[in-house]
């Protein structure tokens, strides 16, 4: 058994060893697979579910059976088979955001994928040595950094810089420049906006619900955080909504299982 969002996986039905399945929503409100007596018909889109050990992958398929670009995995080698195997925009490196709410698992994804990926090298930049403290983090400044100064350089093979932002003294450091990466992974809020996606080859998308997302963020960095990181919350879910970011994933995982 594994958890299932349910934004994702209402109605949704597969076939296990010993019998029918279908996701169904428990006393928590969480969906789970169920085993059914009889073959239920998947409503609107048909579904492959296909089990990797314990780790789901899930790839959505059209109703004349065409395989959609979308897939939702929590499979670390389904992503990196992704990843390898998806066309460049770039034929000087592959680019990939991993956004999602905050506590979701992104650095750890993103740790996770640079530590298995075998092609080349990986340069991981993180959002939040981009934003400009608390009230200034998802605004044009943060767009254009990605842009101007390491989406586009990438993407032309030249090396990528940017000032990384010190939380202590509330202030951006001295110009960091790297060589173009084989594999270079935005990682954070904001990294998978509509600017970013023009360069970008996945955009991977991680859901958590909001409590759970916040419960570890405060076990990771202190409950002093609670307040900002509520608010917080509820920018980064306006920036979502605005940027139509998970809608446009071309994979999405679930961290509520995932982490």
């Amino acid at each position: 058994m594994f958890k299932l969002h349910a934004k994702d996986c209402k109605d949704l039905t597969k076939k296990g060893k010993d019998g029918q399945y279908i996701s169904k929503k428990d006393a928590r409100g969480i969906y789970k697979w169920v085993k059914v007596n009889a073959t239920r018909k998947i409503s609107g889109k048909h579904y492959d579910i296909h089990d990797n050990g314990n780790r789901p992958f899930r790839v959505f398929v059209s109703d004349n059976g065409a395989k959609d670009k979308k897939v939702a995995s929590t499979s670390l080698s389904e992503i990196l088979e992704r990843i390898n195997t998806s066309p460049r925009k770039s034929r000087f490196t592959s680019a990939i955001s991993i956004d999602g709410p905050a506590g979701s698992g992104k650095t750890t994804l993103a740790r996770q994928i640079s530590e298995n990926f075998e092609d080349g090298s990986v340069l991981t930049i993180h959002m939040d040595d981009l934003y400009n403290g608390w009230e200034d983090a998802l605004t044009a400044q943060l767009t254009r950094t990605l842009v101007n100064q390491i989406l586009a350089p990438a993407s032309q093979g030249k090396a990528v810089g940017y000032r990384k932002y010190d939380w202590l003294s509330r202030s951006f450091g001295d110009l960091i420049s790297h060589p173009c990466p084989t594999l270079l992974i935005l990682e954070g809020v904001g990294s998978g906006q509509r600017a970013t996606r023009a360069f970008t080859d996945e955009l991977i998308w991680i859901d958590v619900e909001v409590e759970v997302g916040l419960q570890r963020v405060l076990r990771r960095d202190g409950d002093y955080l609670e307040t900002e990181m509520r608010i917080w919350q509820i920018r980064e879910q306006a920036h979502f909504e605005s940027e139509n970011t998970r809608d446009c994933a071309t994979i999405r995982v679930d961290g509520n299982f995932f982490i």
